[in-house]
C-alpha cells in the first residue's frame, strides 16, 4: 500500500523561507506573476494585492497539490517525514512533472535515496527573461543545499 505522508513542518519552514511572503503581485526570475509564497497567479485569477491571511490560505491549497505530487511520486518507497519534504520543497520551486519526469525522481521513485540526494543541487537553474538561456542563480543553490540538509536529517 501507498504511505501517505504530510508536509511537515520543517518542510513547510523551509519553502515558506525560501519562496518569502510577497503581499503584492510581482516577477519571480523566471518571469512568471506571483504573489504569496511563491504562489504563480493563474490565468483566470487576478491578484494584486493579498492579505497575510489570504496568503497562508493560498498556500495551504497550494501544498496539497505538491504533497499529492510527491506521495504520487515516491508512494511505494520508505521514505520518511524529511525526505518526503524535500522532496516537496524540490517540486513546488520546479513543477511536479519536472521532477517525476526527471532522472532525480526515477531515483526516488525507486528508493535510490543516496543517488537522488547527490542529484538535488544539479537544480540550480533558471531560465533568464531577457535571454532565454538557463542560468545558475544561487540563492536556488542555496535552496537545494538546504533541502539536502533536511532529507539527511533522521
Amino acid at each position: 500500500a501507498a504511505m501517505i505522508h504530510d508536509l511537515n513542518e520543517a518542510g513547510e519552514a523551509l519553502i515558506k523561507k525560501w519562496e518569502g511572503l510577497r503581499l503584492k503581485k510581482y516577477y519571480c526570475v523566471a518571469g512568471y506573476p506571483t504573489i504569496g509564497y511563491g504562489n504563480v497567479i493563474a490565468n483566470d485569477e487576478s491578484y494584486s494585492v493579498i492579505t497575510h491571511q489570504q496568503a497562508e490560505e493560498l498556500f495551504d491549497h497550494d501544498k496539497q497539490v505538491y504533497i499529492q505530487g510527491a506521495n504520487n511520486l515516491t508512494g511505494g518507497t520508505k521514505i520518511n517525514d524529511n525526505q518526503f519534504a524535500a522532496v516537496v520543497s524540490l517540486m513546488y520551486n520546479n513543477g511536479i512533472d519536472g521532477v517525476t519526469n526527471s532522472t532525480t525522481g526515477y531515483l526516488l521513485r525507486n528508493g535510490k535515496f543516496a543517488e537522488a540526494i547527490a542529484r538535488f543541487p544539479m537544480w540550480c537553474k533558471a531560465r533568464d527573461p531577457k535571454t532565454k538561456k538557463m542560468v545558475k542563480v544561487q540563492g536556488l543553490l542555496n535552496r537545494r543545499l538546504e533541502e539536502v540538509a533536511l532529507f539527511n536529517t533522521p
